[in-house]
């Protein structure tokens, strides 16, 4: 139904297009090094803010109301926190997609996708050191340094920051949310990337260690975690209409502080209670053919990827397990995208992705229920996500575009597991949740009046269907609840850009 009602809505998009006036694509957006200088942002996410109108908050992003925006950093998925590690110095160029983007990127596309590729190493010896001061006593310090001889450069970063005393919560109604400490925060960061060229070879391997450590403001209400990734990126050019792309990436994860708030403030209040213990490692390989034989190149591509977590709490005092969950999560994926030339000026986008997520060895265990373990069958998800986009540049300075496509975000291994049944409630497992799906379908028009100056304007509509959320199943006794596909929800406006160089 949805692939059906997909294709009706490109075609009569097609028809606006073919009887307007113009066309180019308003859904996309690219800042480069050079705007990255211009504007001096304190972080990427700040610029993100201001020049694309991203929200986020508590790690969530949505753009034009439609949680689920992927990020994708040198070719690996990443997160929000991902983003805000990489400086704005080592940036090369942030592409955004707005709109669904799971035809290319998979899950989590379907409000848009943030595009970050970093600088490639440089050649020439270069070595700078930079030192911060804020008002609030906070301060970093960030050294640098590049260099490389015959194929191979290198370059090389150090950062320590320290945030110190920038909130404090004095009143409440809730006790447990007064905090008697001013927040505080250090982080170390090591970034090492080696660059290799020669011939058809074009590649490099990037490693990054984090160590973070956070206080909350509480005695014992903190959080301590490392970080480790390597990315390996190679470009092969076998002939003039073949290139071929690899890309192999793992993130360690390693959460290992005391998380816990206490209840109140006085000293029984602030004691200890619980350590909460998370793991994550993640691998991911993509293999790229782009064929470059007819106008416009053909990519095709396959993904797959590997997820392991851990997740525990333990008493403080006996080290005892309160809880435990423990889940692999493997997912591949076949895409491609090309554009094709259908009249002159006239373009039509063709991409399309099909994802498979197999869930795989979840245990959860849960003393406080009266089935304390649980092991989950291996399920398997499976979503095709098709787009259509239609370009027409009738002139040197106007355009107009009109796209349709779908997005989808799989069920957490959570939520179609977990189950905690007790006397007076029960929380039932779900294997059989469906992914959340989206329709989204644009119109906009792009001019530039002025030299340096770029006017869009944008309609947008997105159908967010089988939301998943909490529902009662039974109100008897015990009252039974669980995770399910539970109804749809839209996002509809209008957007407005204003570009001046």
């Amino acid at each position: 139904m949805v692939i059906r009602s997909l294709f009706l809505i490109v075609f009569v998009l097609f028809h606006f297009v073919a009887f307007g006036e113009a066309g180019d694509d308003t859904n996309r957006s690219i800042i480069t090094a050079e705007d990255i200088v211009r504007e001096k942002p304190a972080d990427i996410a700040e610029l993100l803010r201001s020049r694309v109108g991203l929200d986020d908050s508590g790690g969530t992003i949505t753009m034009r109301g439609v949680v689920g925006v992927v990020i994708v950093i040198d070719g690996i998925p990443s997160t929000l926190s991902g983003m805000k590690q990489v400086k704005p110095e080592q940036v090369e160029r942030i592409e955004i997609i707005r709109g669904a983007a799971s035809a290319r990127f998979g899950a989590d596309g379907m409000g848009g996708a943030i595009v970050v590729t970093t600088k490639k190493t440089g050649r020439e010896s270069s070595l700078s050191l930079i030192q911060g001061y804020t008002s609030s006593n906070s301060r970093y310090t960030r050294a640098t340094a590049s260099g490389g001889r015959g194929a191979f450069s290198l370059n090389l970063m150090g950062e320590y920051s320290l945030v110190d005393g920038y909130k404090r919560v004095t009143q409440s109604p809730y006790p447990y949310q007064i905090t008697v400490d001013d927040e505080r925060s250090e982080r170390e960061t090591v970034d090492v990337k080696i660059g290799y060229q020669r011939g058809i070879w074009d590649g490099s391997l990037r490693l990054k260690g984090i160590h973070s450590w956070i206080s909350y403001g509480r005695p014992n209400w903190q959080e301590q975690f490392d970080t480790f990734s390597a990315n390996l990126q190679f470009t092969a050019k076998p002939s003039p209409s073949l290139d071929l792309e690899l890309t192999i990436g793992y993130e360690r994860t390693r959460d290992k502080g005391l998380r816990d708030r206490g209840t109140g403030t006085d000293a029984a209040g602030l004691a200890p209670d619980r350590f909460i213990f998370s793991d994550n490692d993640r691998y991911d390989t993509e293999l790229v053919a782009v064929i470059k034989q007819w106008e416009n190149p053909l990519r095709i591509g396959a993904h797959y990827g590997l997820s392991v977590d851990s997740y525990r709490i333990r008493d403080f005092s006996t080290g005892e397990e309160q809880f435990s969950l423990d889940a692999t999560m493997a997912n591949g994926a076949l895409f491609l995208l090309s554009d094709i030339s259908l009249l002159q000026d006239l373009t039509l986008g063709v991409s399309a992705r099909y994802d498979l997520y197999w869930y795989l060895d979840t245990t959860i265990f849960n003393p406080f229920s009266a089935v304390t373990e649980i092991k989950g069958p291996t399920v398997t998800k499976g979503s095709f996500n098709p787009k259509l986009g239609l370009s027409w540049k009738v002139s040197e300075t106007t355009s107009l575009n009109a796209s349709a496509g779908t997005g989808f975000i799989p069920p957490s291994t959570d939520q179609l597991y977990y189950s905690d049944i007790g006397p007076a409630t029960e929380f039932l497992a779900n294997p059989e949740l469906k992914p959340q799906r989206s329709l989204t379908a644009d119109m906009g028009i792009k001019t530039s009046p002025l030299s340096g100056l770029d006017l869009a304007l944008t309609f947008f509509y997105t159908l967010w269907q089988d939301k998943i959320g909490v529902q009662i199943v039974d109100y008897g006794t015990p009252l039974k609840q669980q995770f399910r596909n539970i109804g749809e929800a839209e996002s509809k406006g209008i957007e407005l850009q204003l570009d001046q160089k």
